[in-house]
Formats: structure tokens, C-alpha cells, sequence
């Protein structure tokens, strides 16, 4: 604005308030409006609200505390009329809006008498919000369905069945005082609803119907419960709009690949320096590498430096190490950090006019953010256009493996404390759109807006594609394939499943042991019965049912074979009914719900199923919990369960006491005894989930926030550092608290306050951020201890109470006590903790949601890989090494949670690896609703029993663990962690090295200070504690192999094979694949499945039914499943679509082999078990006598009957191994001597061979001696360790490293068996005639003397050089077919050694000096040089 123009409007301001009254202007002058974003084609379908209700709008639902028009004319941003909502009143406030109409937000049915595109996806509820104050996580939208005409006289809360979206994905939680514009998809909705009953009482999973929308509302409870902001939040222009949401793209085009090489021919493409911006590296340690937090969690192993392309588009990554250590900005606010590794902003010039940048950056501490930075574009002209970089579409965390289209990953890797959480580790590459292409960039400025997270930027590269835009090179998702070809699940009928073949209750075993106790590693029975336990969780809706409804349930959970239930929330107020009934106090047990749950547990106890009982789960706070009533602060403040406040509340303490004792102390109707004192009670857990030491922090859920429990925890800290600092109670307070100045005390950081902190008025401060590097480390140290002994007091209590006699006042249990699950995670203390007890219970999942346990749009996973690929971060691997040696072990929650598409192979594996282990489990969750609430759609991301993948694979996963066909691992690897290790606040890291729980048995020891072993039984062997240095050795192939040799696991090519006498088959990737195992052959056409045929039958005099002889077989075939629609993004880890009822699930294509000449019948089973009549199995015996079960397309199934109807005398003629035939089978009897198979039956022909094992192989079969050096890489533990030396002495290998794990390549076998036949002096012809008819098209001219010379001697055939490449790899069969023939070879017929010309003798001679010079450098160590000549970086 000019002087001259300010001036004259400045006077035409003044007239006008002259004329119109100041007062009144002064209103125009500052009143606003806000103007919603609208792109162009949008379209507004209803408004809802705007500057007040609209017509026909009417607020049916919370009008004591939403003002529909609240004016703030003072509010510069918007001064007209919201809908105010004031949240000081209550713990939750809601409000809901009736339409006044029906709308479909499938098809757009009444908002418009036009079908617009792809209208559900594109359309959504869109509004301004001003948050005043943070809210808390309960912060939600609803969608609503009317309930009907019968409850249209009901209170406003009980005439609808809503569908509920966290708002905190959508909205920056972290913004107060500020208008934020919301956009909330349509997609984003489910239709697994939720209703509240005439009690108050909400009833979930609910089918909501989404086609008949009528109303809207909103949901809020805040972070301060003693807030006073009002209005706490304020809403405005609220209405459904089509066409206005961002571009999933941000603006980038994504074509096919083709197109895309095209385009970038077109293209210039520009690296931009940063080297003199950097302020830190990938990796080096704390104050070097990444974001400064150590050596264990920085971009490890990242290698992708100097020249480098992604996806098409060139990059310059800086060598680390060749600009000072730094090759990284990282950006982060000055208030969490003072580390010189970050910079607030950054300014990098660019000067070229391009299309936009590919910037390779990643976030982190970003979890809780929504924007973390912003990237402003500014132009020659001096203008410029700012982007806020917002977490989840322009920049993803580097932990996890999250990505899009336009932000796909480009290195993915490990670091030791990602991989403690079951995380990997990732960098990102984005394609950022320059918003004026025409203009001249300057420069582009990068600030930190986040006040937590940081922006780390790799790289950049300008594109110019000629003012066409930005481009991405299109990428196929994996996790969103066609189904057009797959068919509808149907539920499985409970009731059917009794007495069919998926009936394996026969396992369970209801015979009187007496109660359970444990002795060593052991859950053992009082007559000395082990119990070895395989369960399912279950929570208070199926706990809490009718007696018929409870039959049905018990009587399926026994079907499935699992003898141990875990009794969890049964207190809790998220389930109703729960143990005080539909709207109790949260004190007084309600009468028919302890009926139930005695009823309940009287028939597990007639099945023979076990329970594990968790005294404190889920349990809500209410001012009834305890007998002084509790204030609405505190009821407020215990927002999570009593999961942190009881471990200071004695109240709190008594509490649980009492309610435990009112339902396990009180005397079942039917079966004459306390729960407390009956054998059915396996074992129990005092409380769930709620490690403080990893729990307390700075966030809304788990921190004190009332000032009663503040002073409360700041009261026992200032008793315990009394107690730790004066032990022997001589020193007075001032005394006391100077010792723990001195002991605060380090420069820089807040140690001891004492001008703030008092130990007398107990006002030491005991934050969220106790563990920050703000305080001094022994502060930290305090802190972490006194947590520690806080929870060691509450469980010793209640662990002392529980087997206290009930004369004395106790519970009088004698089954075993644990004290705390804990939340997977780094945690040695608190497992050092809970090996007090009498058992050690973790959790452990695979891709458990990190948006919390709603399943809808946005609900992600931290990784969607399967755990096959995955062997040292998966949940198996967690699992071992948190298994504490000397105590029985169980983890009584794991799984593998959806979106991951890889769930269903989660039994299978773990029946398998449990079953080795010695473990026990108890899965989460068998399931989640009443069984009238049962819907065929996935609506949990934890449910297993109308899960088609995980419910289907019950059967034979509990015939494979409770019959222990796998042979016990004995041979172990260990780790021990002193106590002083467990206590160190600085690194609870827990690991073992990749794989050993596949190969060995694993777990930790803890020992004292003077290296003696804690929690061993008094027979303890120490020797039994020593790890086996060959375990290390075994992790290093390919195929990793279980002491047995039942289990076969490949992580590079992610199978698993599983080869018992009763249970053979095949889960992973195994398309394409001919898997040969004892009894069976399994040929799949679909890519990723499950495959197993299981003996059905128990054991009979010790021995299992075996797949060769029993009557009765079961398949099951099993592959994805996804609700019709849904859809998920392209890394696997989140929900884009949630799709619709029915499941869909994958056929499963291809050939079951039954190695057997008897005969047989097979059937198509339903869900449930039963043979249907509408469709035949196909089965055929082939030209080997032979039965061929075909799955094919319209079977519709996930399991067949096999029943052997004739029984032959003829009997398969099996050689050294069970697996080989046809072509390989001459081969590999022939050369069993000198090429060992991988288990003592299976030789493993279709499998990749090692490279180690074929030169050891060579060596063997050539019968070369001598030789006394190792390669340097060679590992003594190697079955040819000494072979290797031989194969040195003749260069079987080129170079000086063996690889002996690395998969064998053609190069490497022809080099190998050249040099062989060489060293075993016959005479090859290398003339090139050799090869006249050959197709050498794949082989370099350095090569064809070497394939001339073996083709001499037919060791190789020239006809087939032309169909394969050198670095092509073979399997073992066809090896095996390389050494028979090595065995065979003779003098060539007519050999011929071609003389070398004079030119080719000086090379030779040259080479041979240069040779010498190496030799005679590497003798005399610095006196002596090399030049060689190094590859530009660029």
C-alpha cells in the first residue's frame, strides 16, 4: 500500500465513523469472516451450519453446553456467529444435529438429484475449528443412522447408531487459538457403528447403515480436566462438499513407467549442494550421526551415497565421511534442543526456473504432529509461496515403513532400538510441486514449525520438465490387488463346527491334575503333569452372556483346541456389560453378571479349559470406586483405568482388592467352589499393560494431571528420596536434600532446585519428561528407580494378599502370580521386575496400530510386511528375548494385526515356534462382541474368530502345538543382563542376534553384581546357562533350520516350510514354488498362502497320527481376506477404504501331492467344517501311483477332507532323502557323501543353493587336498570349514572372501569347478570351436575360455549357456546335478590349451609383476605402495 493511498483511506475511515457512530464501526472495522478453501468443480451438498443453524438443522443433543451462536467480535479471524461448545462442565461433551433428512454418502442418494464421480471417494464433511484448549484422545465426529420410529421419543443420545472418526487425525491437536480448516472423508466412516441404550450404556459394534445418514455430531473430552477455557471449542461452516479435497498426489502427476522414461528424456534434472548447510551425518554416534540419540538409533548401515538414482530421478548423496562428518539438515525447534546437529531454518539456494524438487527427507519425534515444518518457494521477482509439510503426506516418520505415490521409500534398513519395538527404519524421497513453475526459484527456505518434531533433509534435485508439471513414475500395489476373482466368506456356524473335522477338542484334557504350579522353565501340574498352555484372550462382551450364548462360545474356543483363556477388561467401563452390570457405580458387582461369568467358567472347567485371570485390567474410575469417594478431578484424572494411579493410591489398592475378592471369593452355584481355590485357575496377573517407567510421559494419557495426584506422586518421591539419600534416618531434612544437590549436580543440567523444590513440602517435581536430557543423569536415574519401586511395591503387595490365607485376611490362591504385562517396547527393568514372580507374561505384536484400536480410515501400522521378511524385529523375535531363563514363560498377548495383510500366518508360526520354545500364549483376541453382534466384515484389527485367515488356521495350528510335534530346541544362545544393566535408565534395549529362537532355544539370564545367575531352580546346572557359539553360525544361511529339522525358514525369499510326521506344509510366498516334504508336494499358483495337510487325531500310546497313515486328513488352504471395497495404502500400513460387508478372501490355486498309493476321498468343507453339496473337490492319481488334490477356482473353500478310504501294500521306495526324484534323484545319491542335505529327510532340491555349501561340495567330490589357510571371512563353524582351506590352495573362489552364505551364481559354480578340474589334473580343451553352436549372448569374452575347457569334459552343456546368466542362481538339485558330474569328469577328446600371442605374454607378464608388487606391499606394510586408480563420486 502507498503512503498516498494509506492516507487517503485513513480519511474516508475517519469520515465514515463520523457519520456512522464509532461504536458501530468499530464492530465493522473488526469483524471477520472466515472463507472456506474451495477448489475449482467443488460443490457445497448440504450446509449445516453457517453463521448460525440452517433451515431444517435443528440441535437435538447437548444443548446445556453448545451455544449455536456465540459472536466474539474480537476474534480478528472470525467475528460472526459459531457454534460454541463449553467442556468445563463434564468429562465429555458432546453435541448432534439433526438433518432432517436421510442421505446416502455411498451414492450421494438425496444430496443431489445428480450422481457425481466416484462420489463416496471424493466427497466428505468439511468445517472450520478453533480449538481453545488441547484436547484429549476421546475427540470425535459421528455420523448418525436413525434407530427408527420407536425411539424417535427417546432422549436425542438414544435415537441414533453412530459411526465414529478420531478427529485427531485431521485435526492439529498441538494448534490452540487458532481457526484450523477440517476435511473429514466420507471413506473415513464405518459402518461398525455404535448405539447408547436405554441404561446410558453404550453397545458397540453395531451395524450402522450409512446410506441413511440423518444426523451429525461431535465428541470432546480435554487434556486438563480443570480446564476453565470457554468456549473450549468452536466450530463453523459445517456442511458436506463434493470435489474439495486435496489431491492424494499433491500435485504431481503419476504415470505409468514407460510413460515416465519417456519423460524424464525430456527432462533436466539438477543436483542441489547442500555440503556447506549440513549440521549432522547418517550415523556416528550421539552428538555425530542422524538426530543425536546414540549409536543405536541413527540410519545405520545407510550406503546410498555419491551418484545415486530413485525412482528415475538422479541424486547427489554426500559421503559423510568426505565433508566433515555431516551429510544431513536437520531441523528442530531451539525449545527441546540445544544440539548443534540442528538448525531452526535453512535457507538453500536453488537459481534455476523448474517444475518443483524431489527432496529426500523424513521426520522424526513426529508421532503427535501434524505439520512439522514449512518449505516457503521464493522467486527472483520477491515473491514467494509457503507449503506446510505435513506429517503422513509430505514427510513420513523414519521409523516405521509408511509411503504414497508420491513419497515412496528408497532405503529401508535396522537399528538396534527400532528393531526393539518391531520397527525398521526407512528415508523417504518426495515430490514436491513448485506452485509458480514460470518463475525464477531463488531459493527454498525450510523452517521447523513443530515444537517437538524434527525435519531431516538428505538431499534435493530440481526437475524442469518444461512447465508440464511434476511427474512419478507409477508403482503397483501390492496391498490393493484386483478381487474381482475372489469369493464371499460366510461365517462360520459355531454350533456346525461341533464334531467336524476343524473339532480338534479331543486335544484338551479335563482330567483332574490338580492346581497348576511351576517348577523351573515350567507350568507343571501338582501330580507333575506338564502344562504347556495355547489360549485366546477374551474381553467382557463375551465374557458377560447368556447361558446358552456362553455354551456356544465355550464349546467353539475347545473346538479349536486352546486349553487356557485370558480373562481381560472383564472390569472394564470401555465393555458393556462388564462386571457391574450395564450402568453401574464401579464398585458393586451386579448380580446376573457374576452369574455369567460362573456360569462361564463352570463349563471351561467341564472342557478342561484353564484360566488366566488379570485382577486389574481395564477398570474406569467412578466416585463409588472406593469407600471416601473420589473428587471430579481424580475420577477425571484416571482417564486410561487405574493403570498409573493405583500405584500411589492405597485407596485405589484396597479397591481392587475387594472387587477381586467379591468375584474369585465367592462360591460358584455351579461348582460348589471359589474360583480363588479351584484348579481352574491356571495362573494370574495383577495388572495389564502398564509398565510406569516407559508409561509416564509428557503425554495427554498417561501423566498425574489432577493437583491431588500430583502432590500425591511428588509425597511418596520426596518419602523415597529420604529413604535412598538418609537410610539411616541421621540426617536432617537440609542435610538430606544438599546430598542430593551433590548428587544432581552436573554442569548444564537442572539438577536439584532449591529455590522450587522442597523435600519437606514434598515439592521435588517428578514430570512427564523425567528421563529428558534436561536433568542431570543421576536425576533421571532417581526417577526411573522410584517408579521402579513403586510398582514393585504394588505388586508385592497384592502378590503377598493374593496367597495370603482368607482367615488372614487374603485372597488364598496357590496357583501361580505374575506381576505386570508389559507395552512392547524396550524394557529390561520392568522385566527384571516382574522375574520376582512366579512367571514372567510379556506382549508382544507384530504391526500393532500406532493410531490406536479404532479400525477405520487412517488406521495404520508401523510396518505391513510379513514377519517371514522380518526374522530379527518381528514378534517371534520380541518374544525371545524377553523369555527370562529359570521361569515359566507366556505371553498373553500376541498377533498380527490388519491392515497388515500378512495376518493369518501368524498361528501357524507361532504354534510352531511356541510349541520349540517351550512357551505358552494366549492370542488377542479370540473375540471382541457378543455373538449376536457377529458381522461378516472386518471391524477390529485384532479379532480372530470371523477373521477367515486367522480362524481358519485355528485347527491346524493347535494340532501342530498341542500334540509338541516339533522337536524341543536344547541347544541354546544366551543373553545376561546384570542388574545393574536392567537399571540403567539410558538403555533398556533387550535383543538377540537375528534368528537364533529359529535355529536354538533363547531367552535372558539377569545376574547380580558378582556374575551370579538370579531365578534359578536349585538344581540348576550353570553350564546349561553357556551359549553355543555354533548358534551364530546357523543365523548365517539362507535357510534357517530348527534343531529338528521340522521347521524351515527363509527370510530373503519369506517361506516358512513346516515338516512333521503329522503336520507338512508351506506358508509365505511360496507361488510358483515346488516344495517336496516327507509325505507331500505342495505346487501353488497363488502367490502368497498357507498350505498344510494335517493328521486329525490325538496321540494314542504316545504316538501322533501321521500324515502317511491316518484315516482322516485335514487341508487347510488359506490365503488374504479384505472387506468388499476396502483398500490400503501402497506400503501395507494403512487403511484408505474400509470397504463393506461381505469379507472377500483369495482362492488359493494349485497341487496337493499325497505320496501314498492308497486311496482316497476328498471334500470341499464349508467355514464351518461341514462337506457342502453344491460343489466336488478334484482328485486324480498321477502316472506315479500317486493322489493329486487340485485346488482351483470355484472350490470357495479354506479347507478340505481327505479320507483314506484303501490302504495299499505298496509303500513309497524312498532313498537318503524323501524329497528328491526325477532328474536330480540319480544325482544326488550319487554325491550324498559330499553335498549334505539340509535335515536328516530333506535334501531341499527346489531351494537356492549356498555358496559355501557348493564349494564344499567341490572339494568332496574332486577329492583335492591340502591347503592350511581360511579365507578371511570363512567361519570355523561351517561343516566345511576345513574344505574351504583346500578350495583357497586351487582358487575355487575369485578372491579372497568366501561368502559362504551367499546364494551360489552360475559365475561362481563355473569358476569353481574349472579350477576343480584343473587342480584334479584332467585335461580340458578351451579352445572357442568348443562353443560354435553355443548362444553366448549373456557371457563375457573372459568367460568363454573357462566355458569352453568345462564343456570339454561335459561337466556344462553349451546348448544351455544361452538360457542362463552368470549371475543367475541354482537350486540345490541342479548343483547336486554339477558335482555328479565333476565326479565324472574325463580327459577332454581332443584337448587344446591355446598359446598366448607375444602381446597376450607381456600382459601376462605385467599382470604377474603387479601381482608381485601386492605381495610384496602387503610384506612390508607402509614402506611399500599401490597406486590405484579411484571412481569419481561426482
Amino acid at each position: 500500500m502507498t503512503r498516498k493511498l494509506k492516507n487517503t483511506l485513513i480519511i474516508v475511515l475517519t469520515l465514515m465513523m463520523t457519520l456512522c457512530g464509532s461504536f458501530a464501526f468499530s464492530n465493522l472495522l473488526t469483524r471477520a469472516e472466515l472463507v472456506s478453501p474451495e477448489k475449482e468443480g467443488a460443490e457445497t451438498l448440504v450446509s449445516i451450519y453457517k453463521n448460525g443453524l440452517q433451515s431444517g438443522r435443528e440441535l437435538v443433543w447437548g444443548t446445556a453446553t453448545t451455544d449455536p451462536e456465540y459472536v466474539n467480535s474480537s476474534d480478528t479471524q472470525n467475528g460472526g456467529k459459531t457454534l460454541a461448545v463449553d467442556c468445563t462442565q463434564t468429562a465429555n461433551t458432546e453435541f448432534y444435529i439433526d438433518l432432517g433428512k436421510d442421505y446416502d454418502i455411498y451414492t450421494g442418494a438425496g444430496f443431489s438429484d445428480k450422481t457425481p464421480e466416484n462420489f463416496y471417494k471424493k466427497s466428505a464433511v468439511e468445517f472450520w475449528i478453533k480449538l481453545n484448549d488441547t484436547p484429549a484422545s476421546f475427540f470425535n465426529i459421528y455420523l448418525f443412522q436413525s434407530r427408527g420410529e420407536e425411539y424417535a421419543s427417546a432422549p436425542a443420545n438414544q435415537r441414533y447408531i453412530r459411526s465414529n472418526v478420531q478427529l485427531k487425525s485431521y485435526v492439529d491437536a498441538t494448534i490452540t487459538g487458532e481457526w484450523q480448516y477440517v476435511q473429514v472423508p466420507f471413506t473415513a466412516f464405518s459402518s461398525n457403528g455404535e448405539y447408547v441404550n436405554e441404561n446410558n450404556v453404550k453397545v458397540k459394534d453395531t451395524p450402522v447403515n450409512l446410506a441413511k445418514v440423518c444426523a451429525i455430531g461431535f465428541a470432546h473430552m480435554m487434556t486438563d480436566a480443570d480446564t476453565k477455557i470457554t468456549p473450549t471449542i468452536q466450530y463453523d461452516d459445517l456442511k458436506f462438499v463434493y470435489g474439495n479435497m486435496d489431491d492424494e498426489n499433491l500435485g504431481v502427476t503419476v504415470i505409468p513407467a514407460k510413460d515416465y522414461e519417456q519423460r524424464k528424456e525430456e527432462a533436466v534434472f539438477t543436483t542441489i549442494d547442500i555440503r556447506n548447510l549440513a549440521t549432522t551425518g547418517y550415523y556416528g554416534g550421539s552428538g555425530i550421526g542422524w538426530t543425536g540419540q546414540g549409536a543405536d538409533n541413527e540410519l545405520t548401515g545407510f550406503n546410498l551415497v555419491g551418484e545415486q538414482e530413485f525412482f528415475g530421478v538422479p541424486f547427489d548423496m554426500i559421503v559423510q565421511e568426505d565433508n566433515n562428518n555431516k551429510s544431513v539438515i536437520g531441523l528442530r525447534s531451539s525449545k527441546v534442543t540445544s544440539s548443534k546437529q540442528f538448525v531452526e531454518n535453512v535457507t538453500i539456494p536453488i537459481g534455476l526456473t523448474v517444475d518443483g524438487l524431489y527432496i529426500v527427507h523424513n521426520a522424526s519425534w513426529a508421532n503427535n504432529t501434524k505439520n512439522v515444518a514449512r518449505y516457503t518457494w521464493c522467486y527472483e521477482d520477491g515473491t514467494s509461496e509457503a507449503v506446510d509439510i505435513v506429517n503422513g503426506k509430505q514427510i513420513y516418520e523414519w521409523w516405521g515403513s509408511e509411503e504414497s505415490a508420491v513419497n515412496p521409500i528408497i532405503w529401508k534398513g535396522n537399528n538396534p532400538e527400532a528393531s526393539g519395538y518391531g520397527l525398521g527404519i526407512s528415508v523417504n524421497m518426495f515430490a514436491f510441486v513448485n506452485p509458480q513453475p514460470a518463475k525464477k526459484v531463488k531459493e527454498l527456505k525450510c523452517e521447523i514449525v513443530s515444537e517437538e518434531a524434527a525435519c531431516m533433509i538428505i538431499a534435493l534435485t530440481a526437475a524442469d520438465f518444461g512447465g508440464a508439471g511434476m511427474f512419478m513414475a507409477e508403482r503397483e500395489n501390492v496391498y490393493s490387488p484386483d478381487t474381482s476373482d475372489w469369493y464371499a466368506y460366510e461365517l462360520a456356524d459355531l454350533e456346525a463346527m461341533i464334531g467336524s473335522p476343524l473339532d480338534v477338542s479331543y486335544l484338551l484334557d479335563n482330567a483332574d491334575h490338580g492346581k497348576v504350579q511351576t517348577k523351573g522353565d515350567e507350568f507343571v501340574f501338582a501330580d507333575g503333569t506338564k502344562a504347556n498352555f495355547w489360549g485366546v484372550n477374551i474381553n467382557a462382551y463375551s465374557l458377560f452372556q447368556t447361558h446358552d450364548k456362553t455354551d456356544i462360545l465355550v464349546n467353539a474356543i475347545a473346538a479349536g483346541g486352546y486349553n487356557l483363556i485370558r480373562i481381560l477388561d472383564w472390569d472394564s467401563s470401555y465393555y458393556y456389560p462388564n462386571i457391574f452390570g450395564y450402568n453401574g457405580n464401579g464398585k458393586d458387582v451386579a448380580a446376573e453378571q457374576l452369574d455369567q461369568f460362573n456360569y462361564f467358567w463352570a463349563a471351561c472347567k467341564k472342557k478342561g479349559i484353564y484360566l488366566d485371570f488379570v485382577m486389574l485390567g481395564g477398570r474406569y474410575a467412578t466416585k463409588d470406586v472406593t469407600d471416601d469417594k473420589l473428587s471430579d478431578s481424580e475420577v477425571a484424572d484416571i482417564s486410561q483405568g487405574f493403570k498409573m494411579e493405583v500405584y500411589i493410591d492405597e485407596r485405589l489398592q484396597q479397591s481392587t482388592k475387594e472387587l477381586v475378592r467379591d468375584v474369585l471369593g465367592s462360591v460358584n452355584p455351579y461348582t460348589g467352589t471359589k474360583l480363588a481355590e479351584d484348579r481352574t485357575l491356571a495362573m494370574l496377573e495383577i495388572t495389564n499393560e502398564s509398565n510406569l517407567m516407559t508409561m509416564y510421559d509428557d503425554s495427554a494419557n498417561y501423566q498425574f494431571k489432577s493437583e491431588t495426584y500430583k502432590q500425591m506422586a511428588q509425597q511418596k518421591y520426596a518419602t523415597f528420596l529420604k529413604k535412598k539419600y538418609n537410610p539411616g534416618g541421621t540426617l536432617s531434612v537440609k542435610e538430606t536434600e544438599n546430598a542430593i544437590k551433590a548428587a544432581w549436580k552436573e554442569d548444564g543440567k537442572t539438577g536439584f532446585d532449591s529455590r522450587n523444590e522442597s523435600l519437606e513440602d514434598a515439592t521435588v517435581q517428578i514430570n512427564g519428561d523425567f528421563l529428558t536430557d534436561k536433568y542431570s543423569a543421576q536425576r533421571c536415574a532417581d526417577g526411573f528407580e522410584f517408579f521402579y519401586t513403586l510398582m514393585e511395591s504394588f505388586y508385592s503387595d497384592m502378590n503377598d494378599w493374593a496367597k495370603e490365607s482368607v482367615p488372614a485376611g487374603g485372597l488364598g490362591v496357590e496357583c501361580p502370580i505374575a506381576g505386570g504385562t508389559n507395552f512392547a517396547g524396550d524394557d529390561r527393568s520392568d522385566l527384571f521386575l516382574n522375574a520376582h514372580y512366579d512367571y514372567v507374561a510379556r506382549h508382544t505384536y507384530q504391526s500393532h496400530p500406532t493410531t490406536g484400536t479404532e479400525y477405520q480410515v487412517g488406521t495404520s501400522v508401523p510396518n505391513g510386511g510379513s514377519t517371514l521378511g522380518d526374522i530379527g524385529g518381528n514378534t517371534f523375535a520380541n518374544a525371545s528375548f524377553r523369555k527370562v531363563m529359570g521361569l515359566p514363560y507366556i505371553v498373553t498377548e500376541s498377533l498380527i494385526a490388519e491392515p497388515n495383510i500378512h495376518s493369518m500366518e501368524f498361528n501357524l508360526i507361532a504354534a510352531a515356534i511356541y510349541s520349540y520354545q517351550g512357551w505358552s500364549l494366549t492370542a488377542f483376541t479370540y473375540m471382541n462382541k457378543a455373538l449376536d453382534k457377529r458381522t461378516n466384515q472386518i471391524s477390529n484389527s485384532f479379532i480372530i474368530m470371523d477373521h477367515p485367515g486367522r480362524f481358519s488356521t485355528i485347527a491346524s495350528a493347535s494340532l501342530l502345538y498341542r500334540r509338541a510335534e516339533i522337536t524341543k530346541a536344547e541347544v541354546g544362545y544366551y543373553r545376561v543382563i546384570t542388574v545393574d544393566d536392567a537399571m540403567d535408565y539410558r538403555n533398556q534395549i533387550m535383543g538377540l542376534p537375528d534368528g537364533t529362537y529359529v535355529v536354538g532355544k533363547t531367552g535372558v539370564y539377569f545376574a547380580d553384581k558378582d556374575g551370579n545367575l538370579l531365578f534359578q531352580s536349585g538344581d540348576f546346572d550353570i553350564s546349561e546357562a553357556e551359549s553355543d557359539i555354533e548358534i551364530l553360525e546357523k543365523i548365517l544361511h539362507l535357510q534357517l533350520i530348527s534343531e529338528g529339522g521340522e521347521m524351515i525358514w527363509n527370510r530373503e525369499e519369506q517361506t516358512f516350510f513346516l515338516n512333521t510326521a503329522s503336520t507338512q506344509g508351506a506358508v509365505g510366498y511360496i507361488g510358483g514354488k515346488n516344495i517336496r516334504l516327507n509325505d507331500v508336494e505342495l505346487s501353488i499358483e497363488t502367490g502368497y498362502a498357507q498350505v498344510t495337510v494335517s493328521a486329525l487325531g490325538k496321540a494314542e500310546n504316545g504316538e501322533n497320527p501321521t500324515v502317511a497313515s491316518a484315516e482322516r486328513l485335514l487341508v487347510t488352504a488359506v490365503g488374504q481376506s479384505r472387506n468388499t471395497g476396502a483398500e490400503i495404502s501402497s506400503d501395507g500400513t494403512t487403511i484408505t477404504s474400509l470397504g463393506t460387508a461381505p469379507i472377500l478372501v483369495q482362492p488359493i490355486l494349485g497341487r496337493i501331492i499325497l505320496k501314498s498309493f492308497d486311496d482316497f476321498e476328498v471334500y470341499i468343507l464349508n467355514s464351518s467344517g461341514v462337506r457342502v453339496t453344491d460343489r466336488s473337490a478334484t482328485a486324480e492319481k498321477n502316472s506315479d501311483g500317486y493322489t493329486v488334490i487340485t485346488l482351483k477356482k470355484g472350490d470357495n473353500t479354506t479347507y478340505y477332507e481327505i479320507v483314506r478310504t484303501r490302504v495299499s501294500e505298496r509303500k513309497p521306495a524312498y532313498g537318503s532323502y524323501r524329497d528328491i526324484g526325477g532328474e536330480y534323484a540319480n544325482a544326488i545319491e550319487a554325491i550324498k557323501n559330499y553335498m549334505p542335505g539340509k535335515t536328516e529327510t530333506l535334501f531341499l532340491t527346489e531351494e537356492t543353493t549356498e555358496k559355501g555349501d557348493f564349494i564344499g561340495a567341490v572339494v568332496n567330490a574332486s577329492h583335492l587336498t591340502g591347503g592350511n589357510r581360511a579365507y578371511a571371512d570363512a567361519n570355523s563353524s561351517h561343516w566345511a570349514y576345513e574344505q574351504f582351506k583346500t578350495a583357497r590352495e586351487y582358487g575355487l573362489v575369485d578372491g579372497l572372501q568366501i561368502k559362504a552364505y551367499e546364494k551360489l551364481t552360475y559365475k561362481a559354480a563355473y569358476f569353481a569347478l574349472y579350477n576343480a578340474v584343473k587342480g584334479m589334473g584332467v585335461t580340458m580343451n578351451e579352445d572357442l570351436s568348443v562353443l560354435d553352436d553355443a548362444d553366448l549372448k549373456n557371457w563375457n569374452d573372459g568367460d568363454k575360455a573357462m566355458l569352453a575347457a568345462l564343456v570339454s569334459v561335459k561337466i556344462i552343456s553349451a546348448e544351455d549357456l544361452g538360457k542362463i546368466k552368470p549371475t543367475d542362481t541354482l537350486t540345490r538339485g541342479e548343483s547336486a546335478v554339477y558335482i555328479f558330474r565333476l565326479t565324472e569328469a574325463k580327459d577332454a577328446e581332443d584337448p587344446i590349451v591355446p598359446q598366448p600371442d607375444e602381446k597376450e605374454k607381456k600382459n601376462g607378464a605385467a599382470i604377474g609383476i603387479t601381482i608381485a608388487a601386492v605381495c610384496v606391499a602387503a610384506a612390508l606394510g607402509a614402506g611399500a605402495f599401490v597406486i590405484i586408480r579411484k571412481k569419481k563420486r561426482g
